[in-house]
C-alpha cells in the first residue's frame, strides 16, 4: 500500500508540475541529509549479502528495504511540496480519529473480543489468535510493542489539542473530547504492557510540558494536572508492567503474566546478548555493514554463545531489536552516521519552526479575550508543533529498544513534513483547473501515466505472488495438490524470491512420489543459490535430506557437507551443531561425533539432547564412566525427573 501511494502521489505530484509549466519544489533544511541517507543505504545494498534482501526489505517484514525508504522519503517531499496548512492540520488531526478505532480496537481485544477473529472466523472472541491478546493487545499492528510505539508518538496531538480550545465559549465540550480521546489511547497502551512504549510516552511527556510550560509559563498548568491525574489513575487500576492492577491487588489468581515473567529469560538480558552480536558484526564489516535488512542472515555469524542459555536460544532473530545497532550492523558506519544526521535535521526541521511561530502578529480581538485572532492561531500551531516535536522523540526512544515498522517509519519521516507544512501559512493548494494541454505537455503526461502503471502492475504483482505464497503455505498440510499449484504459481510471477523456491521443494517431498525427488532438491539448490547465507533455507534443504534418508541412504551422506557448511555460517549455534555431530553418528563417524557433541555441551551446557546423544555414543564405544557424567549432569542440572535419562543410567 505504501509502495502504491508513494507512486501514485509521485505521479501527481509531476503532473501537476507538467500541467503548471513549473517546478514545483519546496526546499528544507532536510533535503541534503536525506539524499545523503538514501545514498548511504544504496552503496551498503551494493554491497551486501543478499541484494534481493536489502532492495525489498526482510521478506514478510519488507520495510526497511532500499525501496521502502524511497518510498517514505518521496512521501516527504510530495507532502511539503503540495500541502498546505490548513489541509496539514486537518491530515494530523484525521490521525487521531485513526488512532482512536485502533485504541478501540485494541481494548476489546482486552476483554476478549476480536474484530479480526470476528471477520476470519465469525467469531467475536480472542480464539483465532495463537498469540494471548488479552494479556498484551496489538490491534491491528501485529505486535503490542509495534502498537505502542504508534499510540505514543501520536498521544500528544490529542494533548495539544486539549489546551488549545480554552478560548472558544464551546471550550468544554471541544476539550472533554480530547481529553476521553487521550484517555482511550492511554488505556490500550496500558493495555500492551509494553515498557519501551512507557518509556516512550514519559519522555513524549517531558518534553511536550516542559515546552508548554517554557511557552506559557503556567497558563495550562490545570490542563497539565487533568491529563497527568488521569493518567496516573488508569495506570493505578489497569497496572503496568511495573505494578499490579487493582483487581490483580485484591484477586492475586487473576495476575496474569507475560511467558517471559513465568520463567523464560528476561527481555532486556536478551536484548543485551543480541545487541553485542549486533556491534560484533558491525567490527567486521565497519564501513557498509552486510546490507539493509541483513541481520537475519548476519546475526548467526556472530550470536554471543551466551544466546544458548536463554529462554529464546533456538529463536530466529531478524531485527537487532534496537534500530540504531540495526542501521550500525546492516549499513555500518557509512549508513549509521547518515541516519543519525537525518534524526538530528528532522528535530531541527521541527523545531526551527517553532521560533518562527513564535513572532507576534496581533489581528483582530475576540471579545472578553485577552488574545488577538492571529495570537490564538500561531498558539495551536505552537501546540502542534511542539507535539510533533514530542511524538517525534518518542519514536527515537521505542526504536531504542525495538525496531521501526511501517507505521512508525511513516510517522517518522511524516511528522518533519507535518512541522513544515504546519508552519507555512502563505502556502495554500488551489484548486486543480485542467487548461488546454500542449502537444508536449501531452507527451510527458501519457510518459508519466505508462511508468505509473508499469510499476503499479509489477506492485501488484509482488503483491499477489505473496497471496499464492502464503495460500500454498496454509495448504502445505492439509491439501498438498492446491499447495504445489499455488507454489508453482507464485514462482512464475516472483522467480527470484528464495522462499518461494524452498517452499515449493518441501510441498513436493511432503508428496513421498519419489519421482519428484529431483524436483526436490532442484528447487531447494536454487533457493540456496539465490540466498546463499540464508540458514533456514537450508534447514529446510537438511530436513528434506533426512527424510529422503529413511529410503536412500545417500542422502544421509550429504547432510553432513550441508552441515559443516551451516556451521560455518553460525558456528555458536547449538542446535546446528548438534545436527551436525547426529549425522556424524549416522554415517558411523563416532570419533567426528563425540568431538562436535562436546564441542555443543560447551555452546549450551544444559543441552539435555545433546548430552544424552553423547552419553549413548559413549556407551556404544564403552566409555561408561563418561556416559554416567553425561546422564547424571542431566539429573543433577537439567531435569532429575527424566525417566529415559534414568533408565539409561540404570543400564549401565
Amino acid at each position: 500500500m505504501v509502495y502504491i501511494l508513494a507512486v501514485l502521489i509521485s505521479a501527481m505530484w509531476l503532473a501537476r508540475m507538467i500541467t503548471s509549466k513549473k517546478i514545483i519544489f519546496r526546499r528544507t533544511i532536510l533535503d541534503i541529509p536525506l539524499i545523503i541517507f538514501l545514498l548511504s543505504q544504496v552503496i551498503s545494498a551494493y554491497f551486501s549479502i543478499d541484494p534481493r534482501t536489502s532492495l525489498l526489505g526482510y521478506y514478510s517484514r519488507f520495510n526497511g528495504g532500499v525501496f521502502s525508504l524511497i518510498s517514505y522519503s518521496l512521501l516527504y517531499w510530495a507532502f511539503v511540496a503540495n500541502i498546505d496548512q490548513k489541509t496539514s492540520l486537518f491530515i494530523i488531526k484525521s490521525s487521531m480519529f485513526v488512532a482512536s478505532l485502533v485504541s478501540i480496537y485494541a481494548i476489546l481485544e482486552h476483554f476478549g473480543f476480536s474484530i479480526s477473529c470476528l471477520v476470519v472466523r465469525g467469531e467475536f472472541n480472542t480464539n483465532c489468535w495463537v498469540q494471548d491478546v488479552k494479556t498484551r493487545v496489538f490491534a491491528t499492528l501485529g505486535q503490542p510493542n509495534w502498537l505502542a510505539a504508534y499510540l505514543v508518538a501520536l498521544m500528544p496531538i490529542a494533548w495539544s489539542n486539549t489546551i488549545s480550545n480554552f478560548q472558544f465559549p464551546i471550550s468544554n465540550l471541544k476539550k472533554n473530547f480530547w481529553l476521553i480521546l487521550s484517555a482511550i489511547l492511554f488505556t490500550a497502551l496500558l493495555f500492551t504492557k509494553s515498557r519501551s512504549g512507557l518509556l516512550g510516552l514519559l519522555t513524549a511527556s517531558v518534553i511536550f510540558w516542559t515546552l508548554i510550560y517554557l511557552k506559557t509559563k503556567f497558563t495550562f498548568l490545570k490542563e497539565f494536572i487533568l491529563v497527568n491525574s488521569l493518567f496516573v489513575i488508569l495506570s493505578l487500576v489497569i497496572g503496568t508492567p511495573w505494578n499490579s492492577s487493582l483487581w490483580e491487588i485484591q484477586n492475586p489468581d487473576l495476575n496474569q503474566q507475560t511467558s517471559l515473567e513465568t520463567g523464560g529469560t528476561e527481555s532486556g538480558e536478551i536484548r543485551k546478548i543480541v545487541w553485542k552480536g549486533a556491534i560484533d558484526i558491525w567490527k567486521h564489516n565497519l564501513a557498509f555493514g552486510t546490507g539493509p535488512e541483513t541481520f537475519a542472515f548476519a546475526y548467526y555469524q556472530f550470536k554471543p554463545q551466551e544466546h544458548n542459555l536463554t529462554s529464546e536460544w533456538d529463536f530466529l532473530y531478524n531485527k537487532a531489536h534496537n534500530e540504531y545497532l540495526n542501521y550500525l550492523a546492516n549499513t555500518g558506519t557509512v549508513g549509521l552516521i547518515p541516519y543519525l544526521v537525518l534524526i538530528l535535521f528532522s528535530i531541527l526541521t521541527i523545531s526551527n519552526f517553532q521560533f518562527l511561530i513564535s513572532k507576534q502578529a496581533p489581528i483582530f480581538k475576540f471579545k472578553n479575550s485577552k488574545h488577538s485572532l492571529g495570537q490564538l492561531e500561531q498558539l495551536e500551531i505552537s501546540h502542534f508543533h511542539i507535539a510533533i516535536l514530542a511524538g517525534f522523540t518518542s519514536i527515537l526512544i521505542t526504536n531504542f529498544f525495538g525496531f521501526s515498522v511501517v507505521v512508525t517509519n511513516l510517522l517518522f519521516f511524516l511528522f518533519p513534513a507535518f512541522a513544515v507544512a504546519v508552519a507555512n501559512s502563505q502556502q495554500s493548494t488551489t484548486n486543480f483547473q485542467l487548461k488546454e494541454l500542449t502537444t508536449k505537455q501531452k507527451i510527458l503526461l501519457l510518459i508519466v501515466g505508462s511508468c505509473v502503471l508499469f510499476v503499479v502492475f509489477g506492485i501488484a504483482k509482488y503483491w499477489y505472488a505473496d497471496f499464492l505464497y502464503e495460500k500454498g503455505k496454509q495448504s502445505l498440510d492439509h491439501d498438498l495438490k492446491s499447495s504445489l499449484i499455488y507454489l508453482a504459481k507464485a514462482i512464475e510471477i516472483s522467480p527470484n524470491e528464495a522462499i518461494f523456491h524452498a517452499k515449493l521443494a518441501e510441498s513436493y517431498s511432503k508428496t513421498g512420489i519419489t519421482e519428484l525427488t529431483d524436483f526436490t532438491l532442484e528447487e531447494i539448490d536454487k533457493a540456496i543459490l539465490l540466498s546463499p547465507y540464508n540458514l533456514n533455507i537450508k534447514r529446510v534443504k537438511y530436513n528434506i535430506l533426512l527424510e529422503l534418508s529413511l529410503t536412500d541412504k545417500k542422502y544421509g551422506l550429504q547432510t553432513v557437507p550441508l552441515l559443516i557448511q551451516m556451521a560455518s555460517l553460525a558456528p555458536t549455534d547449538a542446535k546446528i551443531n548438534y545436527n551436525l555431530g547426529i549425522s556424524y553418528q549416522r554415517v558411523g563417524g563416532s570419533t567426528q561425533a563425540i568431538e562436535v557433541l562436546e564441542k555443543v555441551t560447551g555452546l549450551k551446557p544444559n543441552y539435555r539432547n545433546a548430552r544424552l546423544a553423547l552419553a549413548l555414543i559413549y556407551i556404544k564405544e564403552g566409555k561408561k564412566d563418561k556416559a554416567k557424567e553425561e546422564l547424571k549432569y542431566i539429573l543433577e542440572k537439567i531435569d532429575p525427573n527424566d525417566s529415559l535419562v534414568k533408565e539409561e543410567l540404570e543400564k549401565i
